[in-house]
């Protein structure tokens, strides 16, 4: 209202020529006016201002007619004005919603603009791998917890009526009653499982015989396992029970174990029924050829072998087994007379009554403990054709494996697609009450991640299994969605392993659209990618994860392009930590805190995610499995800031207190690449100011990126090269917050200088110092002959000058915005983290610094580092 009543003032004085007085005072001073003269106040009180005057017999009053008049002219223009303001808010704001929908069309293989538009409006989205559900144009964010899902997504429910224990990136967490398992790799739904026991850290609480218990090397998940000694010569067991509450025949004891010092075959693992008294299986396992021995019956072990000399061993006694019969599990030097010392080690120990071996269940003190069914329901309350496209993750586990089921309220008319025990993609309908079952594909086993995209016809179903020829029965299907099951059926069936997505479509799909749906997408060429930048900058929106709520959330990762390597990417913000392969694939994600930092490992080709806060640095391969976890010794202070390793040293930089200083500290390596022992302080960058943003060893040097340190240029920060043994630099060179560093194959030293927007390098051999590439603007009086860029468009070198190239774009992706890492992928190919542009891309420098885009990987939140994986 007062910018209506200031805009009617001043319109009025303008076009009435009203008198303009400073206080109430004066203008009641003021007697000599015209009768019908008209005047404001313009300063006074507020009870005086925005009132229109009119002099009468010497006096003012209140021309409240005048106000009625203007207020009937111009109030209808602020209305339309307001009704275009809300109009243009809404559009836009529909506008972000479709570019959002849209971009998650590329999914799906949808990569026609008129297409994807109508593939936003016609589906719905529950992806659990990126947290985000959306209805159309509705979309949310952050699906942890039922409490985040329920609202949102029309009837869902969830049940599991016991605990449970989540094991993410080798972090354990228990899970509360009802509360559902959701991680980067989906949501975990597994079979129930009774009265099972064990877990690392409660493993010395079994009951035992000659045992003496201490601390184990991680175990493949990354947890602490625990070492079982003989305390004394004489046989050594650990023993764990399942009193009645067997199903009966195919209830299986398993155990996560690793050789000790003992013989390769030094272990042997037992199952007795404690109801009848009765041996089961006793077997001896090989520990270095994986080959089992019976000693008692004759089949129903096996050993999975794991990583790093680890085993599952499975005990599934085929016979001898009633409903409701204890079990008794041993594992040990069991009969066996084992020396004082012997040792082996054990990070869980279960008994499970499924016939497969599921997740480990962590106790307390050995207590058994049982795993109730997982339920998860939803309703689309539809009617007519539809598509469900489901995306899943299979363990390696033998039995049914149910992806997901639909019906349409009648309990007679139900529709699951599943992997059998063969491995097979099965499809199985009922019709008023008639079972029939069509196998879809051959999946095979070892192949743990499958997308299946089916369409509902009233005729037909159609199925295609992981993007290939759709093929399916020509029998009637249930009339609509009325309830849809996530890993399970509704006979109790269930998934062994994660749901990752589910999109649902309101019409049957063609043959065609099948395949693409179902397709694990592969990478799409520049000019074809999608336009979700910015219009006027070319740059991606940052791609936010920690907005628990609300209509924005985290978009999945795209890729253009053709990507030549996997890449590891770290990201200052959101998931923290990706690897993406040439296919475009998100092989894992890593959710540790603060994980900015991140290397390869030259020797195993291992990821090195350093977790700052935390103070550690775990080795992981490619399924994400933890290889090493090593901790920052007690004599060095700080949180991790940086890390490079060249396969036989480390190099370690921490910041203090804020930033208010640093220590960067050199480690030996050992055979595993993990450093050993106490580590030296690079005492020439320690204390105050000596804040590395990255380093490179290089031979018998070390070079440090700093962002301390002023320059000649008026800039700030030097790149520096130190002997790696200690000693002052022996070389300088300037930038403006200089960040990251490698080494092409010519010698030549690169980093990215972030606030100048480029790449540069040097040839330590002669001092040459050049621009590789180059982005929004360059620091005047840097490097003559050097003019000032205008923002939104990209430096480029023309016959030694620098000029304003016309808004370079590749499909609205213009030059780099404030890079904080470089990685030499061949001589002249770089992979450059563009920050600022919420990207990483892969590209060829070119004479005129503009970078030749060859791949791109968008929608990233505040990415820092790019590495490449070896093939």
């Amino acid at each position: 209202m007062a910018a209506f009543t200031e805009m009617q003032r001043d319109i009025s004085a303008a076009a009435n020529n009203l008198l303009r007085f400073e206080t109430k005072a004066l203008l009641d001073a003021d007697i000599t006016e015209p009768d019908g003269t008209l005047a404001y106040v313009y300063g006074d009180a507020t009870a005086a201002l925005n009132t229109v005057y009119q002099s009468t017999g010497g006096t003012w009053a209140e021309a409240t007619w005048y106000f009625d008049a203007v207020a009937g002219v111009v109030q209808p223009m602020l209305d339309e004005m307001q009704q275009l303001a809300d109009e243009a808010e809404t559009a836009a704001d529909t506008m972000e919603r479709i570019t959002a929908a849209v971009g998650r069309a590329a999914i799906y293989g949808v990569l026609d603009p008129p297409a994807a538009e109508q593939f936003a409006y016609n589906t719905f989205e529950l992806d659990f791998t990126e947290r985000y559900y959306r209805n159309g144009l509705e979309r949310y964010a952050d699906l942890r917890e039922p409490d985040n899902i329920t609202p949102i997504v029309p009837g869902f429910t969830f049940t599991r009526n016991s605990l449970a224990w989540h094991i993410v990136n080798g972090d354990r967490a228990q899970v509360s009653t009802n509360i559902m398992r959701i991680s980067d790799a989906g949501f975990l739904i597994e079979r129930q499982a009774f009265q099972s026991v064990g877990y690392s850290t409660d493993v010395e609480n079994l009951p035992s015989t000659n045992a003496s218990f201490a601390d184990g090397p991680l175990d493949p998940y990354g947890i602490t396992s625990t070492r079982v000694t003989a305390a004394s010569t004489g046989a050594t067991t650990l023993q764990i029970n399942g009193t009645g509450t067997a199903s009966g025949n195919g209830d299986t004891a398993w155990f996560l174990v690793k050789k000790g010092n003992g013989a390769t075959i030094g272990n042997r693992f037992a199952l007795n029924n404690s109801t009848t008294g009765q041996p089961l299986l006793n077997i001896g396992l090989n520990y270095d050829t994986g080959q089992i021995t019976y000693y008692v019956g004759t089949k129903g072990a096996r050993a999975v072998p794991l990583s790093n000399g680890w085993w599952r061993v499975e005990l599934t006694p085929p016979s001898g087994v009633s409903a409701n019969d204890g079990l008794r599990a041993f594992v040990g030097f069991v009969g066996l007379s084992a020396t004082a010392g012997d040792n082996f080690l054990i990070s869980h120990a279960q008994i499970e009554s499924t016939g497969n071996a599921t997740s480990p269940i962590v106790t307390t003190n050995g207590a058994a403990f049982d795993r109730k069914a997982e339920v998860a329901r939803f309703t689309l309350p539809a009617t007519g054709d539809f598509t469900l496209v489901a995306e899943a993750q299979f363990r390696d586990r033998i039995g049914r494996q149910v992806v997901a089921s639909v019906d349409d309220g009648a309990s007679l008319n139900r529709l699951t697609v599943l992997r059998d025990a063969t491995g097979a993609i099965v499809l199985e309908l009922i019709d008023n009450g008639n079972a029939s079952s069509f196998t879809i594909a051959a999946h095979k086993a070892g192949e743990r991640q499958c997308r299946i995209a089916m369409a509902a016809h009233e005729g037909s179903v159609r199925v295609s299994v992981d993007g290939g020829p759709a093929s399916g029965p020509l029998l009637a299907r249930p009339s609509g969605l009325n309830r849809v099951m996530l890993g399970q059926d509704f006979n109790g069936g269930h998934l062994d392993g994660e749901v990752r997505r589910i999109m649902v479509q309101n019409s049957a799909a063609s043959d065609a659209d099948l395949q693409k749906y179902a397709a694990l997408q592969q990478p799409r060429a520049l000019a074809d990618a999608p336009l979700t930048a910015h219009p006027l900058q070319g740059r991606f929106n940052p791609n936010t994860s920690n907005t628990p709520t609300g209509p924005t959330g985290r978009q999945a990762v795209v890729v253009y392009g053709e990507l030549p390597c996997s890449l590891l990417i770290a990201e200052n913000r959101g998931i923290s930590a990706l690897l993406v392969n040439p296919d475009g694939s998100t092989v894992w994600r890593d959710t540790t805190h603060q994980g900015r930092w991140c290397d390869v490992d030259p020797l195993t080709g291992y990821s090195l995610i350093g977790a700052a806060d935390l103070r550690t640095i775990r080795w992981v391969d490619r399924q994400w499995r933890v290889q090493h976890q090593w901790s920052l010794p007690g004599g060095v202070t700080g949180d991790i800031y940086g890390l490079r390793t060249n396969g036989t040293k480390m190099v370690v930089n921490t910041i203090i207190g804020g930033g208010a200083s640093g220590e960067t500290w050199i480690f030996d390596l050992d055979a595993n690449g993990v450093p050993t022992g106490a580590g030296t302080a690079f005492a020439d960058f320690t204390g105050a100011g000596m804040i590395a943003r990255s380093m490179l060893i290089d031979g018998s040097y070390l070079w440090i990126a700093k962002m301390t340190g002023a320059n000649p240029q008026g800039c700030v920060g030097q790149v520096q090269r130190h002997p790696l043994a200690g000693g002052p630099a022996d070389q300088t060179y300037y930038g403006h917050y200089p960040n990251d560093l490698d080494k092409a194959p010519n010698g030549e030293i690169v980093w990215a200088d972030e606030h100048l927007d480029r790449i540069r390098g040097v040839m330590p051999a002669t001092g040459t110092v050049r621009t590789i590439m180059a982005g929004l603007e360059v620091c005047a009086n840097y490097e003559p002959p050097v003019g000032h860029i205008s923002s939104n468009v990209l430096a480029r070198r023309v016959a030694g000058s620098i000029i304003e190239a016309a808004a370079v774009e590749y499909r609205g992706l213009p030059g780099l915005y404030a890079p904080n890492g470089v990685t030499v992928i061949s001589q002249g190919l770089y992979a450059i983290t563009d920050t600022d542009n919420s990207r990483v891309i892969v590209a060829r420098e070119t004479d005129t610094w503009e970078p030749e885009i060859v791949a791109v990987v968008g929608l990233l939140n505040e990415p820092t580092k790019a590495r490449v994986l070896p093939a």
